[in-house]
């Protein structure tokens, strides 16, 4: 008999089903009590909107009403005419309601091209986030249901309610959510993966740790069962226990879940872990797959702490390690993926294994702790459940707020993009960003500057490591690294560590070339003068130096001269840097030496394979080992001879070939050597093992990757993946060639990876699609193509790793491995040729490459620099980065004679009016003169001033065209380099806030239907700095609406938080609240200019940049004109000295 009820419950999760051709929409929830329900509503229907052409609307609703739908397997419920509100006009449209959500397509495919259909809309909104929206249910709210009491059939809930009605409530309540955090342990046996182990911490008390191995005096929360399928099923057994509202985990998406998924496949059992008995199923979010189980929400803390957190983290690496770290201050217990497998294979210390596995849950759950009430609070904003919110990035988190606004607006939601219009929008050409200080374009380079003292944390030099790779970095976190482990000596108000194996790039006065030269010690300073000076050439390179210390200029008989800060004039010449010196001799990449550094987790599954041929005989081959083991404790023939019980003849032959093979040393058979190059090979060889193909041989890498395997060997070795085909085996010795590097190139530029390995390769280019799959197809290739253009695609996980070594896994991340700088000349051309054909461009002055990645940037311009071009600038554009070369760079070819045109590249008249002749003087008329030319004059008179001697080398110079202060009280560092004072820094990116430019969105009423309005008042009122455009100040636009509501809401709970203890529940909630308004306000500014977005609109992006630059700039033309000094500028704020009170 069932029961009527109204109860108010909190909203978990929500999904639907469909049966019978009618979708029921499925609410997990709690009560006060916290007590599960499921509420199952079936009164919501499905629909989407069609915009008919001008005059058409009756035939069109006529025409939909009358369609067949027999074979569509759809009905369709309702037809009628709607207003929405469309560009700022009301517009009338067409609702189709139908009763099957997974029908909507077909219907909406079976009218889309009629001729008196203009577009169909909201077609492709997933149902459940339709009926959350259309019932403003937020995600973590409150809604109040009514309706009757039904069997749990099946569902691990304590009731069901069918339900009549759902309302969303305005009820404020925090009740307590059950956390259940868990980790993983894997090992390789016999090829295959193997779950050694499975913790888990269930809020904070419960603490299992699971295994099949037993020993004595276990700790209590060891639980011991039979073999690895009872693990797994006693996993879902706790989880069915204890019934956690949520499970989290580490990077769970990427290992964890799809390695026990895997595992429990074997064993032909499915993996539940949800509330309604069905297995954990992958759902696709943007790039990434995700484990989702229904009704138990799954939390991967890794992709909300990659996606939103990261950005403002110091963590370069994301691993577990280094995020508790930074965010708790512990970290995990140390162990090696090595000791892991030692301790399971000797069944020894199984007790440290536990203690380290039930830790990384502890950390896990106490990251969990810290993180979950952010992606509570935005799932509450957007209106994302928390499964996909912590998933999300900023883009698609403002995306789905403005959806939801969208409605109660009763605006029509635009279209996602699709790829023809994606790279219409890629196409456009990029908007100036932010100002610092006046208005620029944001060119940098690299400078000559004397004693570090002279700068501050940002700045950033060149330095080589102990291992002879040229890296950049920031000096403030080049300096703080040595110091924070090493032994530091303060000297009145500095700092000081000495620094061994490291190199700073300096210049040889005498030699007159850029050389590296050891650096002594890492300083930090107390700075002692409120302010920095900021200084800017004619091509808009930077340094910031203090005002008592030195920058290096050059004097009138070409000699270096210093100069100090507070002495530098507009007009002086600087020092910049046109060439750095490294040996180009690489053209084979050692793959194994390069995975050796990645965790054993990530190399568990891979093998090393050798033909069986390239070893001897297996006679010969047993005698050697045999060899080669005694002789770990023999130095002679006849002790040899004594132990091995072989003849005489037979240790002096095989003795013979092995000196041959550089494995040992002898002289006259006495004193015999064992070379290290032997105790490598011998255990390189113990560690083979047959494999199923005939004539081959295989070893786990994770075994052998600590060996230095004699190289007359590596270059005979495979990689493969243990599952992996035969045929896409990698060599460990990669030769490389042209066509190699330019699809490498491509890679950084067009690739992408996903986190099974499989490697992505996008083009628009018809030709460059052709030579990829001529150059990959030794991996075999898959071919796809789609509206946007081709992609191939590669599974080789081997090559995968080795891509990630050498450039990164994503567009955030793209970076150039320092080895990569040690290429073959005509090798780093193609690299080049590949990353610009990829996502460059050529114009007749110059070619450009654009990334998201600063490190990208920093380190093409590096091997730029190897290549003698240093005719470079950087343009940002808010998170764009552009690198502009003017200089024709192997089959890259621009203008001739753009060259000369370049500063570096002109010698100042001054330098050389005395040893020219009177012809060429009057050749050049200007301030600067020809370089080559001069060059060609002198060297047909034969005459070589030493003053000119400085512009034939690796250097060249540049006017200071202005000097601003900026405020600045914190650190100062330098670095100690022997012998000389001088090294390079100075490259400077500049990185953009966004707070400002909210306002400004409101302020201005930017939006997409308030651009270019015809009402002639606007046109004057509200005119775009520097452009055509101007926006509508009549009526509100829609997203300068929203904006402003997130920016007042938000100072609200900003002054609320003010009357609240700091260490109450309560500050902790509205601090959560207020940060996830600002997430989404700072990202209403990029979310326009972002080429995927729905409510793109380009004009937009930059107007808001333009007016930002606009304010800053009047703010400092005020500040001047009432007497005040300008401090510091940067994009939303304006530094001055007030020197008289009252002023305002």
């Amino acid at each position: 008999m069932s029961d009527t009820m109204k109860q108010n419950l909190l909203v978990l999760d929500v999904d639907y089903i469909v049966e019978g051709n009618k979708a029921i929409t499925r609410l997990f929830c709690k009560d006060e009590k916290g007590k599960t329900a499921l509420v199952m509503d079936s009164n919501f229907e499905p629909y989407f909107y069609v915009m008919p052409t001008k005059g058409t609307l009756e035939k069109l609703k006529k025409k939909i009403e009358g369609l067949d739908t027999k074979n569509l397997e759809a009905k369709i419920l309702r037809v009628e005419t709607v207003e929405k509100n469309w560009m700022n006009e009301e517009t009338k449209l067409i609702k189709v309601t139908i009763d099957n959500p997974r029908r909507i397509p077909d219907v909406r495919n079976a009218i889309k091209d009629w001729k008196e259909v203009e577009e169909t809309y909201e077609y492709n909104i997933t149902y459940y986030r339709r009926y959350m929206i259309d019932k403003q249910i937020k995600p973590m709210g409150w809604v109040e249901v009514e309706g009757e009491l039904k069997e749990s059939n099946g569902y691990q809930v304590d009731r069901i309610i069918e339900a009549s009605s759902v309302k969303a409530t305005d009820m404020e309540k925090d009740i307590d959510f059950k956390v259940l955090a868990f980790d993983t342990e894997f090992v390789e046996e016999d090829g295959k993966s193997k779950l050694i182990m499975l913790s888990l911490v269930f809020d904070g008390k419960y603490k299992r740790v699971l295994t099949s191995c037993d020993w004595k005096d276990k700790p209590n929360y060891v639980e011991v069962v039979r073999d690895e399928k009872e693990i797994i099923q006693r996993f879902m057994d706790i989880v069915k226990e204890k019934d956690p509202d949520f499970i989290v985990g580490y990077n769970s998406d990427g290992f964890d879940i799809p390695k026990i998924k895997d595992r429990a496949t074997v064993y032909k059992m499915p993996l539940k872990l949800g509330r309604d008995n069905t297995p954990v199923h992958v759902v696709r979010r943007g790039r990434i797959s995700s484990a989702k189980t229904k009704g138990r929400v799954h939390i991967d803390l890794f992709n909300f702490i990659d996606h939103i957190l990261s950005a403002s983290m110091r963590s370069e690496v994301l691993t577990l390690d280094e995020v508790a770290q930074e965010l708790l201050g512990i970290g995990k217990r140390k162990m090696k993926y090595k000791e892991m497998v030692e301790i399971w294979s000797k069944k020894e210390q199984l007790g440290r294994l536990a203690e380290y596995s039930l830790w990384d849950s502890e950390l896990t759950l106490k990251l969990a702790e810290h993180i979950l009430p952010q992606i509570f609070s935005i799932s509450r904003l957007t209106g994302l459940l928390p499964f996909d919110a912590s998933r999300n990035t900023y883009s698609q988190l403002i995306e789905a707020f403005l959806m939801r606004r969208a409605f109660t607006d009763n605006v029509l939601i635009p279209n996602k993009p699709k790829t023809e219009e994606i790279e219409r929008r890629r196409m456009a050409p990029v908007y100036k960003g932010a100002i610092v200080i006046e208005p620029k374009k944001g060119i940098h380079s690299d400078i000559l500057v004397f004693d570090f003292r002279s700068l501050p944390p940002w700045e950033k030099t060149y330095v080589k490591d102990p291992a002879g790779f040229i890296k950049v970095v920031e000096i403030g976190n080049f300096v703080e690294r040595f110091q924070k482990n090493g032994k530091v000596i303060r000297e009145s108000r500095s700092l000081i560590t000495e620094l061994n194996g490291w190199k700073a790039l300096t210049f040889d006065e005498e030699k007159n070339k850029v050389c590296w030269k050891p650096i002594k010690a890492v300083i930090k300073h107390e700075i002692k003068c409120p302010y920095l000076l900021k200084i800017t050439t004619e091509q808009g390179k930077q340094i910031t130096i203090t005002p008592n210390h030195s920058i290096f200029s050059l004097d009138n008989d070409g000699k270096l001269t210093l100069v100090r800060g507070d002495e530098l004039r507009i007009g002086t010449n600087l020092i910049l840097l046109k060439r750095i010196p490294v040996r180009e001799n690489l053209k084979k990449l050692d793959v194994m030496e390069l995975l050796s550094s990645l965790s054993q987790k990530i190399t568990s599954d891979l093998l090393i394979i050798l033909p069986r041929k390239k070893l001897p005989h297996k006679k010969r081959l047993k005698t050697w080992m045999n060899i080669l083991n005694e002789l770990r404790g023999a130095s002679s023939l006849e002790e040899l001879r004594e132990r091995l019980k072989y003849h005489r003849a037979t240790i002096r032959k095989n003795l013979v070939l092995l000196r041959r093979k550089g494995l040992i040393d002898y002289r006259n058979y006495s004193g015999i050597k064992l070379l290290q190059e032997g105790e490598n090979y011998l255990k390189f060889v113990l560690n083979l093992r047959p494999t199923r193909k005939r004539g081959f041989l295989q070893a786990r890498f994770n075994d052998i990757k600590n060996i230095n395997v004699p190289e007359k060997l590596k270059k005979d070795l495979f990689l493969k993946q243990s599952r992996g085909r035969w045929k896409r085996i990698l060599p460990c010795v990669l030769e490389l060639n042209r066509n190699t590097c330019w699809s490498f190139g491509i890679y950084v530029a067009e690739g992408w990876m996903t986190k099974h390995s499989r490697i992505y390769f996008s083009t628009s280019d018809e030709l460059i699609k052709n030579r990829l799959l001529r150059t990959l197809s030794y991996f075999e290739p898959s071919e796809y193509k789609d509206g946007k253009g081709f992609e191939i695609s590669i599974s080789n996980k081997p090559f995968a790793l080795l891509l990630i070594k050498l450039f990164g896994h994503n567009s955030h991340h793209k970076h150039l491995n320092p080895l990569l700088l040690q290429l073959q000349k005509n090798l780093k051309l193609k690299l080049i040729e590949g990353m610009i054909d990829g996502d460059g461009s050529i114009g007749e002055t110059k070619f450009k490459y654009t990334s998201i990645s600063e490190r990208l940037i920093d380190d093409l311009n590096l091997l730029l620099l190897s290549l003698s071009v240093g005719r470079t600038s950087f343009i940002s554009s808010g998170k764009i980065k552009n690198l502009y070369v003017y200089q024709s760079l192997g089959k890259i070819k621009i203008r001739k004679g753009v060259r000369e045109s370049h500063p570096l590249y002109l010698i100042p008249r001054n330098y050389v009016e005395d040893h020219i002749t009177s012809t060429l003087k009057n050749a050049h008329r200007g301030s600067r003169i020809d370089i080559q030319k001069v060059a060609e004059n002198l060297v047909i008179n034969g005459c070589f001033p030493e003053k000119l001697k400085f512009f034939f080398g690796n250097c060249g110079l540049e006017q200071i065209k202005k000097i601003e202060r900026i405020k600045y009280n914190g650190w100062v560092y330098d670095i100690s380099v022997k012998d000389t004072e001088k090294f390079f820094a100075g490259n400077g990116l500049i990185l953009v806030h966004n707070s400002l430019y909210p306002t400004i969105i409101v302020s201005h009423n930017i939006s997409p239907e308030t651009l270019n309005c015809e009402h002639s008042e606007c046109k004057e009122k509200n005119k775009v700095p520097e452009s055509k455009w101007h926006f509508c100040t009549r009526k509100e636009g829609f997203i300068p609406k929203h904006i402003r509501d997130l920016i007042e809401t938000r100072k609200k709970i900003k002054e609320k938080m003010k009357e609240v203890r700091k260490d109450s529940v309560e500050w902790k909630r509205l601090d959560n609240e207020q940060y996830a308004l600002k997430i989404l306000a700072n990202a209403s500014y990029g979310f326009m200019g972002y080429i995927a977005a729905k409510w793109y609109c380009r004009e937009c992006a930059s107007a808001t940049a333009t007016f930002g630059r606009a304010y800053i700039t009047k703010v400092i033309e005020m500040a001047k004109a009432s007497g005040f000094k300008i401090l510091y500028a940067d994009t939303d704020s304006c530094m001055v000295t007030i020197e008289k009170r009252g002023r305002k």
